[in-house]
């Protein structure tokens, strides 16, 4: 008798402009579905302390405001860090950045009241530093490589792009798979699609993921419902720290961060 496999689907946004009042009525309106349908979904984000943010008049008590409203509602806050330095520009993926940047958002975020066990960095920005960072630091997991490939400058490859996930040490690797932006979002809710979902030898999971100011477009609110709706038939919804502890059971391929 065959065993049936687990199927697990995250939800996770890029949180990046939760002071923008337009962006936060359209985070409220698909927060009340999720609600209605008992789906938690993972929110990674950024610390709006950072002189960028700050030049652009984002409002610290605002965001944090809004982001315990979004834990009150079951929903689980990340870490998202972008590595810019003083301005916005290049990245900068110097070790003495890398902590720099890594640490400043780690810290912001728990004195704010919420426990950081998760990552993901921006422009899928990602070198073995910093994997090394966030071992060093008591991260559980990441979510920076993909499954697919990316226009951005920032990527360094380890490896990329990933079709399944990887142990760093005590770190697990969960790749992202799907951008409601991109054709392939709806390969996710296809009967006919192929490698809809990560797959493991007794389970397979899928990790979608959208920016907060994605959802100001009501096209984009609407599909991302209607995804939603047709993916918990097939799924069960978790979040992404949920998901880290069963891979962290599970036997994965290991990513070698000591220097040849």
């Amino acid at each position: 008798m065959t065993k049936a496999v687990e199927r697990y689907a995250c939800l996770t946004f890029h949180t990046e402009r939760l002071y923008d009042d337009k962006v936060w009525e359209s985070v409220r309106d698909i927060v009340e579905f999720l609600d209605s349908k008992d789906m938690p979904a993972t929110w990674f984000s950024i610390a709006p302390v950072h002189s960028v943010y700050l030049g652009r008049q984002f409002s610290p008590d605002k965001w944090s405001q809004r982001l315990r409203e979004l834990s009150s509602r079951n929903q689980l806050i990340e870490q998202h860090t972008h590595f810019y330095k003083e301005t916005k520009g290049p990245y900068d993926l110097s070790w003495t950045n890398l902590e720099k940047r890594l640490l400043e958002d780690k810290h912001w975020l728990e004195s704010q009241g919420f426990k950081i066990k998760g990552f993901v960095g921006g422009g899928w920005a990602i070198n073995k530093e910093l994997l090394k960072l966030l071992v060093i630091n008591d991260y559980l997991y990441d979510c920076t490589i993909a499954t697919f490939t990316s226009n951005y400058t920032n990527v360094m490859a380890v490896p990329y792009p990933a079709k399944f996930p990887l142990r760093s040490k005590f770190l697990i690797e969960i790749p992202t798979s799907h951008h409601l932006s991109l054709k392939k979002a709806f390969s996710v809710i296809s009967p006919f699609g192929r490698n809809q979902f990560v797959q493991l030898d007794e389970s397979e999971f899928c990790v979608v993921y959208l920016h907060d100011w994605d959802l100001t477009k009501l096209r984009n609110r609407s599909t991302l419902k209607i995804i939603l709706n047709i993916l918990r038939r097939k799924a069960k919804f978790v979040t992404t720290r949920h998901l880290a502890k069963y891979l962290g059971s599970c036997h994965l391929p290991s990513i070698d961060l000591e220097e040849k």
